[in-house]
């Protein structure tokens, strides 16, 4: 079930399943009611309507779509899991009031997967010791370690490890002698950790990486004074939302620039809008970095997440869901998670005894793995699940993104 606010209206996008109907013979000493199942709620702080809805749409999609199994599988014993949606428009004023709409609506715990929401919100997970689960990382959301946690990595400690795995595998710097880095981006939470920690690995590693400059706009879509500065590089951190990254990629191409790009998961969660714009030609070779498997891989749950999409969807839709590349396969395994930690809270005690201080309990002493040796997890002081990043390289002559054969790299955030 999923409730919807849009502009403060609020939409039911499905009836409640109906209860099986009682025999009508009284005297059938084996008749017994139907179970009664306790409803569990799903915050979902989301942008459908601004700037990130090209993605964040389909990110919904994949949390529907995993709810939806999740019930019908009856994987929780006793519970009914539920969404309910408000539509942030990627505004950070939204934030607080969207928060507080989904704790009157019963929201027993809290997600997103925008950045600016979930630092405006930390605190208030923290107030109202409410379990605050988010797609994205940033220092403020882990440090101190409370009841906010990233289903991922920060963004600053994955850019610190391509790098390093770029001057392993990707760049001969002993040869060529420093790589040229720049980056360019919206000023946002997420943009400005990526710059700080990109400029510290540079620092700490002037043989490698020559850092030229970051360069942060408000939300530009267009970024000449930024191309000037940074088509002389060898390596790119480009914008991370939407038509704003696409175009500048375009006027970097149009710049004659060679630079290869360095990418988060974020990037290709905007796959279709950069073929689109760009064709396959015009991102040959852009690194990107992805904690969870990809689409057609063989690993467990690749291959469940793709099971699950044949389920539910079809043809165009089906389509357009893969094309969204990790906006719906980075979430789903996102998602997954975050739905192992609430059936592993919810098994333990019951849906009807649930409790944030329960969920928290669960969260912090939570390990999994989607790839064997591959963990993730929490613990009393760790808030960020990820443990290993994955490194793909899209390929134009075969029009896909696949993995690098040194496919795996450990995370680190120190240089």
């Amino acid at each position: 079930m999923r409730v919807i606010v849009r502009f403060g209206v609020i939409v039911m996008s499905c009836l409640l399943l109906a209860l099986p109907l009682l025999a009508a013979c009284g005297d059938d000493d084996n008749e017994t009611a139907p179970t009664k199942k306790t409803k569990f709620t799903i915050g979902n702080l989301t942008d459908i309507t601004g700037v990130a809805a090209e993605s964040m749409t389909k990110v919904d999609v994949a949390l529907d779509d995993l709810v939806r199994y999740f019930n019908e599988e009856n994987l929780i014993p006793g519970a009914e899991l539920e969404v309910v949606d408000y539509d942030t428009q990627y505004d950070p004023s939204r934030a607080i009031p969207g928060w507080e709409w989904l704790k009157e609506r019963g929201a027993d715990v809290i997600v997103t997967g925008l950045p600016p929401i979930a630092v405006t919100n930390r605190s208030l997970a923290d107030k109202d010791k409410t379990v605050f689960m988010n797609l994205s990382g940033d220092p403020v959301l882990v440090n101190p370690p409370g009841w906010a946690f990233v289903m991922g990595a920060s963004a600053g400690c994955e850019m610190m490890t391509i790098l390093k795995w770029v001057a392993e595998h990707d760049w001969d710097y002993k040869t060529k002698g420093p790589a040229k880095l720049g980056s360019a981006g919206w000023d946002d939470p997420i943009v400005q950790d990526v710059q700080t920690r990109a400029e510290e690995y540079c620092k700490a590693h002037p043989d490698q990486f020559e850092w030229v400059g970051g360069y942060r706009t408000a939300y530009s879509v267009t970024w000449g004074p930024e191309v000037e500065k940074l088509s002389g590089c060898d390596y790119v951190l480009p914008p991370m939302t939407g038509i704003g990254f696409v175009n500048f990629i375009k006027e970097m191409n149009a710049a004659g620039s060679d630079a290869r790009y360095l990418c988060s998961d974020a990037q290709p969660s905007y796959l279709g809008m950069m073929i689109d714009g760009l064709g396959w030609d015009g991102f040959d070779g852009m690194l990107f970095m992805m904690p969870s498997p990809y689409w057609g891989e063989d690993y467990e749950t690749s291959k469940l997440m793709e099971r699950i999409l044949d389920r539910y969807h079809t043809g165009a839709d089906a389509e357009a869901l893969k094309m969204s590349g990790t906006a719906y396969a980075g979430a789903w395994h996102m998602f997954y998670g975050i739905l192992l930690v609430v059936k592993e809270c919810l098994t333990d005690i019951g849906p009807e005894n649930f409790s944030q201080e329960a969920l928290y309990n669960t969260a912090v002493n939570f390990t999994g793995a989607f790839v064997k040796g591959r963990d993730w997890g929490f613990n009393e002081t760790k808030r960020e699940a990820w443990n290993w990043v994955g490194i793909f390289r899209a390929n134009a002559a075969d029009q896909r993104i696949v993995r690098e054969k040194e496919g795996w790299a450990p995370i680190i955030c120190t240089p």
